[in-house]
């Protein structure tokens, strides 16, 4: 873990609960509405695979709860970490 304690790192898992429980989405990662495109949440994302680009389908339903938590804990170890 990039922590330079044990107590660090059990405080990560700590902010990680509190941000979680709270329901809190931080700003910046494209997740919120306002940092949506007129249309809505991207339903497509093009990711280069190798020399080409390839579509990649994001199913709200599915991609949303899962992008949410991988930003809250990015947002909250970087937070802790710096």
């Amino acid at each position: 873990h990039p922590f330079d304690s044990d107590q660090d790192l059990q405080l990560s898992y700590s902010v990680l609960a509190k941000v979680q429980q709270d329901g809190i989405i931080p700003c910046g990662y494209d997740l919120l509405e306002e940092e949506w495109p007129e249309d809505g949440y991207p339903v497509v994302e093009s990711v280069k695979v190798a020399r080409k680009q390839v579509d990649i389908t994001l199913l709200f339903e599915i991609w949303f709860r899962r992008a949410a938590l991988w930003v809250q804990g990015l947002h909250s170890m970087s937070t802790i970490l710096y």
